[in-house]
């Protein structure tokens, strides 16, 4: 039997179906496209042979409504005239959860000129003229403020189907019943490992969850199949990339031993895997072709036979295979179904929830509280569908994540009372951001397909601003943004906004070359474009997007290799106090501080040699990134530039080194030695020990400092110990006047001007070139805390 389904666009829209399955993406679609407007009944003629016509459609399908006979199919003249249609009747929203945030804010503005093309008008019996819309019904499990939400997106009211008036526990489509061992229901278990990494604590619970389910399914068979798919989840697809290759490599291996290790010693849980045997691991994510995800949907529903899967069929079936090699006879063997293979892991993200109904998933392991319980619940409720194969639901908390652990200490109670901790949903499609990016895209949408002169792509040039059509579509409009929300705010800024768009309209019009809705050539004629895509260039008054969710550009951002280029001070920038350039991506005043003069230092430590020079030379971080830096065993040196009260110095040397006087290092002629002064030394946290400030090198003097460096600022290493710390805040200043310039820090233009031989800009010296030492990375075994 034939089922009269039709899968592509073009003819969808030559034969409009009278029923038609699609998202709310493809509504972007109507200021570009002419005859998707026909979907709303918008019709006049129809070709016999390839059904209802449109100009744009016809160019595209080459139809002009003259075909000569060919076999079966008749000879066709001329177009027919048609009625126009109704538009539809009834408009179902499936998982309307979904239509939130920023996809819910810019479908309730496309919502519009949905609302508008549906809109159709009667006469009464008395002459007079009613206005009729289509019935919405939107379905959902997991809601909270609905009224608001459906105002929001559709712009009308809300009245719940079925009420709940007997029962709380009686929704009609759900019922609430006690847990017994006909209805087991579904089990959560919460892991929450402190002080372990995610990643082992992801690695351990999957190995011991897959040789569990091994194990049911040797003692009880069919019955524990649901059990031996492990369901991944996971919040984003960084975190599932990452679980994917543990699958490959860490969880297989320790499957492999510690399926053999167990078995051996004491039973308790059965070998899952060969020696060489690997897990099936599937995905369900945006990484994988829309193809590849009705094959992975196909392969989950393959069960495991026990009659070839469990270990004792598996034990005997090599068994026989070995004995069949050494008595050289054909092995008696069942056959094996390669393209039945059964699943044993499949990692998924949020896709899950829509369009993944597996009856056979019984077992679930979700990394990481989901952003939202409306996203959770509907996660979860995959598994354990079948009353008579329950679910189990294990959910592995974060413990460096307050929100993870403020869930975990609230675990039985938050489980308990699923639906009231649902979040309320936000939309605002009133809001001026929504109406920047949007207000161009809907009205262009409802006033192309409103009549059909303004339909074809050439009739763009032909619309005029003070038509009826426009002052109705523009008045609705209005009207809508009053009562959906918007209030008189959001009403008076969509005013500007359409005021906007139609004067570039008309601006638009006085191009030489005749507008259409897009640029192309027709009948031999270039015709300019009136729409602009996104993505191309910045947002324009009338950039439409193509895609509900291209209201936003995506931004690449090019990091140069070395990262002296990123504190490079611009040519001509502003110098600090001392003379030097700020380098500085962005400077904040200098905070106040005192120095002292004629301070001796103490002899104990005035005979110790230079340290020796830096090894590696990094930008400034904010002090978090420095607390958890791990230091090299070498010596090493990690420098920031600071205000002119100081800057940090990190060192850690290896214990019981003796230190070397460094090598005299050449300076260029025009590099004036400094003098050598004496600091004072102040302890932290009663860490006694002080020392000099390291001679031979001029200290900077800065406008500002980067935000959050400011607490580090003052702060050196004594030489002591490994990671004594003393403030050096309290130090004389340098000698005043211009000092030189440092070597990361000469401008891109005096780079250039180097390489090119061209003389350098005043003030500006070209430093003798030097060999720089590559950096040492070694393992450390202390972080500075």
């Amino acid at each position: 039997m034939r089922l009269p389904i039709l899968m592509v666009d073009e003819e969808i829209y030559r034969l409009l179906p009278a029923l038609v399955i699609a998202t709310v993406d493809k509504m972007a679609q109507l200021p570009w496209q002419g005859y998707a407007g026909m979907l709303f009944g918008r019709v006049r003629r129809r070709c016999a042979r390839h059904g209802y016509w449109h100009p744009d459609l016809g160019r595209r399908i080459e139809c002009t409504g003259k075909h000569p006979k060919k076999g079966a199919l008749p000879g066709t003249k001329e177009l027919e005239p048609v009625s126009r249609f109704r538009p539809p009747d009834l408009i179902i929203q499936d998982e309307l959860h979904l239509i939130s945030g920023a996809l819910g804010t810019t479908v309730g503005l496309f919502e519009s000129a949905v609302d508008e093309l549906c809109t159709w008008e009667t006469v009464q019996e008395d002459g007079t003229v009613v206005v009729t819309g289509p019935k919405i019904v939107a379905s959902t499990a997991t809601t909270k403020r609905a009224a608001q939400q459906v105002r929001g997106v559709f712009g009308r009211g809300l009245a719940i189907f079925p009420p709940q008036v007997l029962e709380v526990g009686d929704t009609f489509f759900s019922r609430q019943v006690p847990v017994t061992e006909k209805t087991p229901g579904r089990r959560y278990f919460g892991v929450c490992a402190h002080g372990v990494r995610m990643k082992s604590a992801e690695i351990r619970i999957a190995e011991i969850l897959l040789l569990a389910g091994r194990t049911l399914f040797d003692e009880h068979g069919r019955d524990a199949d649901p059990y031996m798919t492990l369901v991944g989840y996971f919040n984003a697809t960084r975190e599932l990339a990452g679980m994917r290759r543990f699958l490959d490599d860490d969880v297989t291996t320790r499957v492999r031993r510690n399926g053999h290790r167990r078995v051996r010693d004491a039973g308790a849980l059965s070998d899952r895997l060969a020696s060489t045997g690997m897990l099936t691991t599937q995905e369900l994510t945006s990484r994988i072709s829309s193809a590849d995800i009705t094959e992975v949907l196909k392969q989950l529903e393959n069960s495991f036979d026990p009659e070839l899967r469990t270990s004792a069929r598996r034990a005997a079936i090599a068994a026989e295979l070995r004995a069949a090699k050494n008595e050289k006879r054909a092995p008696v063997v069942p056959e094996l179904d390669f393209e039945r293979q059964p699943v044993d892991v499949v990692l998924a993200t949020s896709m899950l929830q829509v369009g993944v109904d597996v009856s056979r998933f019984g077992l679930m392991m979700v990394t990481g509280q989901p952003k939202n319980t409306a996203e959770y619940i509907q996660a979860s409720s995959h598994v354990g569908r079948d009353a008579a194969r329950p679910g189990l639901v294990v959910t592995l908390y974060n413990w460096t994540r307050p929100r993870d652990l403020a869930h975990y200490e609230d675990f039985e109670h938050y489980h308990a009372t699923f639906y009231r901790q649902v979040e309320a949903l936000s939309v605002t499609p009133c809001s001026r951001r929504s109406l920047d990016r949007g207000t161009a895209a809907a009205f262009i949408a409802a006033l192309r397909n409103a009549e059909e002169a303004h339909s074809a792509n050439r009739a763009a040039y032909d619309v005029g601003m003070d038509s009826p059509a426009a002052e109705r579509i523009t008045e609705r409009f209005l009207q809508r943004a009053f009562h959906g929300g918007g209030g008189e705010r959001g009403q008076g800024y969509l005013a500007e906004r359409l005021a906007v768009v139609k004067e570039r309209w008309e601006q638009a019009k006085g191009t030489s070359a005749r507008l259409g809705y897009q640029a192309r050539s027709e009948n031999k004629q270039q015709m300019a474009g009136l729409l602009q895509s996104a993505g191309n260039g910045a947002w324009t008054d009338l950039t439409v997007p193509m895609s509900m969710r291209e209201t936003e550009n995506e931004i690449n951002l090019l990091v140069p290799g070395s990262i002296s280029t990123l504190t490079q001070a611009p040519y001509g920038a502003p110098h600090g106090p001392q003379g030097h350039r700020s380098h500085h991506p962005t400077a904040i005043p200098r905070p106040a501080t005192t120095t002292a003069t004629n301070t001796e230092v103490p002899s104990d430590r005035a005979d110790l040699p230079e340290p020796p020079p830096p090894r590696r030379l990094r930008a400034a971080q904010p002090p978090d990134v420095h607390r958890r830096r791990r230091l090299s065993r070498g010596p090493a040196e990690l420098r920031r530039p600071g205000t002119g009260a100081g800057r940090l110095v990190l060192r850690q040397h290896r214990v019981g080194t003796p230190r070397r006087a460094p090598a005299p290092r050449s300076r260029p002629p025009h590099h004036p030695q400094p003098q050598r002064h004496a600091t004072p030394a102040r302890t932290v946290a009663g860490r006694p020990g002080h020392r000099p400030e390291r001679a031979g090198r001029p200290r900077r003097r800065t406008d500002g400092a980067l935000p959050g460096v400011a607490a580090l600022h003052g702060l050196q290493h004594t030489g002591r110990s490994r990671h004594h710390l003393v403030d050096v805040r309290e130090r004389p200043a340098p000698a005043a006047g211009p000092g030189p310039l440092l070597p990361h820090l000469l401008p891109v233009e005096a780079q250039e001007a180097a390489r090119r031989h061209r003389p350098l800009p005043a003030g500006v010296h070209r430093r003798a070139p030097r060999r720089v030492p590559l950096p040492v990375v070694r393992s450390p075994r202390r972080t500075l805390r």
